[in-house]
């Protein structure tokens, strides 16, 4: 990522031609915040979205379409109480992603780890093996807001998807290198599927015969066939692919390559990939109104992209808070819901009207954050005017120059070892991050979290002490 940061970017959409009918712009109609850093946001079909909190939280929060919080599940469960007589004295996952049945009534949710008894040697983002612990995927009830059943996974379970028969739900375990395919309805049938390192993204075929799977630790994306449960090489398609949107004729399918700041376009018949720059880092993505559309979170970049599917070209873009990660579609009413790991949720209505011509936003961006920006609004969208200003006293710094003292925990030649540590202090609670030393050394310092006060970062200090956690306050 650019370390530079360019001046503002004014974006001006009053330009000659914003009534166009062939137009839209995204436009900022609600924010929630408080008690959320959720890691993914999934929409039910029926008015109820569920944001997943992971460790930070252990929960799942609960919105209605009103953006009305309507209720806050715990990851806390008894496993034992779930048909699981060997684990006893309760346990908690870290919920990451969802997926809901077709008829919203259920809700399949992830988690990253499981804490209690049994569980001894978690996996985490840098880990891989095959000694791992294996992992949990929740069944929800959407009425009761209710754990009601469990089921076992791989190391690090993380996207989920149903055939289209909901009778079997697929999870790609980051950790242990494969796709669990769980049986619904006869769970003892249930197989675990070897697909390579770092699986992520997953999609299957309308008609159910054919999985996708992005290899987020290489640069391919891997085909399960259902029926014969063999594994081919689809498609190669560029460094960090992460996200899979297959369309609904099963024809074409899209991945976001995180590490190359793209999204490809997959012609599944004949291979052929098409390669669209989007920059910052795009994450996760949804389909919007009749598939002529694709949404695009941008992590690093605190946006969010329109890509239009009849061209393959950006249409529009938005400004987000910081961490863009989650994102989901509610059809019914055409608005995106993005969720920041940054401790909220936004919710974009996607407008053709006059109301969108009254809009103006502000962003500061990286450099190519600016250029994809300008290009956006300065070319596809019917030439409207753009200026690009020069930072004054009164313009809006970014938050991330506002955060001045960093409070360290340790520094480390392995990145296995930073990344453990990072993952406990998120277990705990903390903001953790892993940046270079800048010495020469290689060496990665796991920090706890950034603060703009010194008495914020000593606040810090103090509870990681009243954790048994040695750290520093140190200036970046």
């Amino acid at each position: 990522m650019h370390a530079l940061i360019l001046p503002m970017l004014l974006l001006s959409l009053g330009g000659a031609d914003s009534s166009a009918s062939d137009s839209s712009t995204l436009i900022r109609v609600g924010r929630m915040h408080g008690g959320l850093s959720p890691k993914s946001i999934a929409w039910n079909g029926h008015g109820l979205f569920f944001a997943q909190n992971m460790m930070y939280r252990h929960t799942v929060a609960v919105f209605n379409d009103e953006f009305q919080r309507c209720g806050t599940i715990t990851d806390h469960v008894a496993l034992d109480s779930l048909g699981f007589c060997d684990r006893t004295g309760g346990h908690r996952g870290a919920p990451v992603e969802c997926v809901f049945t077709a008829d919203g009534r259920y809700a399949f949710v992830s988690n990253y780890a499981m804490e209690g008894d049994g569980f001894s040697n978690p996996g985490c983002d840098g880990c891989h093996g095959s000694d791992l612990d294996g992992s949990f995927v929740y069944r929800i009830n959407t009425s009761t807001l209710r754990v009601e059943a469990a089921y076992p996974t791989g190391s690090v379970p993380k996207f989920l998807a149903l055939t289209p028969d909901e009778r079997h739900l697929l999870v790609s375990n980051w950790s242990s290198g494969d796709v669990s395919i769980i049986d619904l309805v006869d769970p003892g049938c249930s197989e675990r599927i070897p697909v390579g390192r770092f699986p992520r993204g997953l999609a299957i075929d309308p008609g159910g015969r054919f999985a996708y799977v992005a290899i987020m630790g290489g640069s391919s994306i891997q085909r399960i066939d259902l029926l014969t449960r063999s594994v081919e090489h689809f498609a190669t398609v560029g460094r960090g692919p992460r996200h899979l949107c297959l369309d609904s004729t099963g024809n074409t399918l899209y991945a976001s390559l995180n590490h190359e700041g793209a999204i490809v376009k997959v012609d599944v018949a004949t291979k052929e990939v098409s390669r669209l720059h989007v920059g910052g880092s795009p994450r996760s993505m949804v389909f919007g109104r009749d598939e002529r559309s694709l949404y695009v979170v941008h992590y690093s970049a605190a946006r969010i992209s329109k890509v239009s599917l009849d061209d393959f070209t950006l249409a529009d873009a938005a400004v987000t808070d910081s961490k863009p990660i989650g994102i989901t579609y509610d059809a019914r009413n055409n608005r995106v819901w993005v969720a920041c790991y940054s401790g909220s949720i936004l919710v974009f209505e996607d407008r053709d009207d006059a109301r969108a011509a009254n809009a103006t936003r502000v962003s500061c961006v990286d450099v190519d954050s600016c250029a994809v920006l300008a290009e956006i609004q300065g070319i596809t969208m019917h030439q409207r005017n753009v200026a690009i200003a020069p930072r004054t006293a009164h313009a809006r710094t970014p938050a991330v120059h506002a955060q001045r003292y960093l409070v360290v925990t340790g520094a480390f030649r392995d990145p296995a070892n930073a990344q453990r540590q990072a993952e406990r202090l998120r277990r705990l609670g903390f903001d953790a991050s892993i940046r270079e030393t800048g010495t020469g050394r290689a060496l990665l310092q796991v920090v706890a979290g950034t603060f703009a006060a010194e008495e914020e970062a000593m606040a810090c200090k103090r509870k990681l002490a009243a954790k048994a956690i040695d750290g520093w306050v140190k200036r970046p």
